[in-house]
């Protein structure tokens, strides 16, 4: 009987060696076939979740709740979803947290009323005499007039330059402007008020850096001074910037979507930028300005009787020449002794362009142009020493031109919300 050949011991482990590659192939590809479920099973939880906040962000804002500070809960499929509404200046912050066990998505929106389809270029409110068109002035879609109607005039020998006043259908306004919805107005109170700051805010005295980013997850953060003077700086984000008298905008301050409060805020020629100004007295708008959307500008005026019987004050809101503003502006007022005044409140000079909304509540000298809307308890124009009543001299609105997706300002009930800018 032969004896078995002796097999060579580097054989055998060569069978090992393939044996124990076989054996960690298999291995990884079961691991990976099962990180592969997982990942998958945890994508579409993810992508559930996202949905989930996108379905209760468009429920929220189709049914807002007047400007109010809110918390709504949803809950689908297991997803625990939480919406929570506060003021953020002119407009809200929305902030969606839903969840599903460990994990999380958070998304933040700036959010304004949507525009309606049937928006009117003009509300001037009914004061018991008609409104005078004079010069190159032009309305481009429906106008709410007085009873009295709209006619041409004359201004220093100036004529009405058009075949039509009104591009649009003429409707009667009433004797009282249109509220805006909610409570926007005692909200710019509160917040032009000395003394405000925001909920959970953080307290900083004073700028000792030249550059700040603050995310809107974060508390708000106040930079407090008697005087802020912003050269050079650049801030962005969840920061609200106020002081006790001034605050000044140079040309080399970069500022997005930060809020500025002080009874002036002077904003100088060259500056551009995204964010909200709200003041309790003047702000001025240099020369050659480019103030992106979604940007606001608000006066929340307590006249004093010292304010009224100055000589000939200067306009709280005024927009000079060649600067172009996308968003707000607005002038509320809050008069407890009725003297009849001249002067304008907000005045937007030739070559100015507002995009977006302007709201006032007293006299508006417009010269330059809106594309948009314009609501104002009257028209001023000041030309070679006289005050003309409820004249529109060279100022032109179209409401054709702005953009549908535009959000801002909601009259009477409260509209549907849109989005105005995802936050970060």
């Amino acid at each position: 009987m032969k004896w078995l050949t002796k097999i060579k011991g580097g054989s055998l482990q060569f069978v090992l060696f393939i044996g124990a590659v076989i054996a960690v192939l298999l291995l990884t590809f079961v691991l990976l076939s099962h990180m592969h479920i997982q990942f998958s099973k945890k994508s579409d939880t993810y992508i559930e979740i996202i949905k989930q906040a996108d379905l209760a962000l468009e429920m929220a804002l189709n049914n807002p709740n007047g400007g109010q500070v809110g918390l709504r809960d949803f809950s689908q499929k297991g997803i625990e979803t939480i919406v929570v509404q506060e003021r953020w200046g002119l407009f809200d912050v929305y902030r969606i947290d839903a969840s599903f066990q460990k994990t999380q998505f958070t998304k933040m929106a700036l959010v304004g009323t949507r525009r309606p389809t049937n928006d009117a270029a003009l509300y001037l409110k009914d004061n018991q005499r008609p409104m005078i068109i004079v010069g190159h002035a032009r309305i481009k879609g429906d106008a709410y007039l007085p009873d009295q109607g709209i006619r041409p005039g004359n201004i220093a020998g100036q004529s009405f330059y058009g075949n039509t006043p009104v591009q649009g259908k003429q409707k009667r306004s009433n004797s009282a402007l249109p509220p805006i919805a909610g409570q926007l107005k005692n909200s710019l109170e509160q917040w032009a008020s000395p003394a405000f700051i925001p909920a959970r805010s953080k307290r900083l005295n004073g700028l000792q850096t030249n550059e700040l980013v603050h995310s809107f997850l974060e508390p708000p953060l106040v930079v407090w001074g008697e005087v802020l003077q912003l050269a050079g700086k650049k801030i962005t984000g969840n920061v609200v910037l106020k002081a006790d008298y001034r605050i000044v905008v140079s040309a080399t301050t970069l500022l997005t979507d930060v809020i500025l409060v002080a009874p002036e805020i002077v904003i100088q020629d060259g500056v551009t930028g995204s964010f909200q100004a709200i003041a309790s007295k003047t702000i001025v708008v240099g020369k050659n300005c480019l103030l992106r959307y979604p940007s606001a500008l608000a006066v929340f005026h307590k006249e004093s009787r010292t304010d009224l019987n100055q000589g000939i004050p200067v306009p709280n809101i005024q927009i000079q020449t060649n600067s172009s503003l996308k968003g707000i502006i607005g002038y509320w007022e809050d008069v407890r002794e009725h003297k009849q005044r001249y002067h304008p409140q907000v005045r937007i000079d030739a070559g100015a362009t507002v995009i977006g909304q302007v709201y006032c509540e007293k006299h508006l000298e417009l010269k330059g142009s809106v594309h948009g809307n314009v609501t104002t308890d009257s028209f001023v124009a000041m030309e070679n020493g006289s005050v003309y009543q409820n004249h529109l001299f060279q100022g032109k609105i179209d409401a054709g031109v702005l953009p549908l997706q535009y959000v801002g300002l909601g009259y009477g009930q409260q509209g549907k919300g849109g989005v105005a800018k995802w936050l970060y």
